[in-house]
């Protein structure tokens, strides 16, 4: 009589099934850059984009650098000063969807003001980007469902939690450590939060505990010599963008 095979006795096939499950979340995370998460996973949403569909950073090459340097371990801080429409916000959405989908941690993203700029771009631009990317969409707490930590103003994930607010809320900006922190228009926030001084001072203490901690700011410069961006930029490795002239080869910023 032929032995019997382990494979098809049905507790054996139960077992497996059940350890399969298990075994999901002891997969390591995929080793990317920001640049090659967003190539891959990230789809742009038909709300905020004339091209919608897959992302290509190839459209957008001066954004590689910047994108690349948040997963870069020897660099926590990073300043992108750039002019309105080319790709700021959808860099940001990108740092942050790598962020949640392979090196979760709490993440902190602070507009000018609560309402409506936290209030609009949490619907308008990440609420899109979780719905249409499905990495992402597999992880955020479904908005619908009965628990569900989802909301406007928060989304839960596995390891940790998004939370969306103004530079104009200090109670906000004080109570809740980060790991991630991103500015969105710098130059369009307060001078202080209320009475406890400047807003970005107070949202950088809290990275203070998190030797991995990286932290972002974002903003179309306005008034050179009053500029919070400017100030920030200038306090850094201050790299530009070259392109070459097609007619003398010289990089040009």
């Amino acid at each position: 009589m032929p032995a019997k095979n382990p494979a098809s006795d049905p507790e054996i096939i139960k077992l497996n099934r059940t350890i399969k499950k298990a075994v999901v979340y002891f997969k390591p995370p995929e080793r990317l850059t920001v640049t090659e998460w967003s190539d891959k996973y990230r789809w742009l949403s038909a709300e905020n984009s004339a091209e919608p569909g897959r992302w290509k950073t190839s459209r957008t090459p001066y954004l590689k650098e910047p994108m690349d340097a948040f997963t870069d371990p020897k660099i926590h801080h990073i300043v992108v000063v750039a002019s309105s429409q080319v790709g700021k916000s959808e860099m940001e959405l990108n740092m942050l969807g790598y962020a949640i989908d392979v090196d979760p941690g709490p993440i902190m993203f602070v507009t000018p003001n609560i309402k409506p700029t936290a209030e609009d771009f949490s619907k308008r631009r990440i609420a899109p980007m979780i719905r249409d990317t499905r990495s992402l969409r597999d992880k955020v707490a479904d908005v619908k469902s009965r628990e569900s930590n989802n909301t406007i103003f928060n989304k839960s994930y596995p390891g940790g939690m998004l939370t969306i607010t103004g530079a104009n809320s200090p109670s906000n900006l004080a109570s809740i450590p980060c790991r991630y922190v991103f500015g969105d228009e710098r130059d369009r926030w307060p001078k202080s939060a209320g009475t406890e001084g400047d807003p970005w001072r107070l949202v950088e203490a809290r990275t203070n505990t998190f030797y991995n901690r990286k932290m972002v700011e974002v903003s179309t410069p306005t008034i050179k010599g009053a500029s919070n961006i400017e100030d920030a930029f200038n306090n850094g490795t201050q790299e530009h963008w070259c392109v070459q002239c097609p007619h003398c080869d010289e990089y040009f910023w």
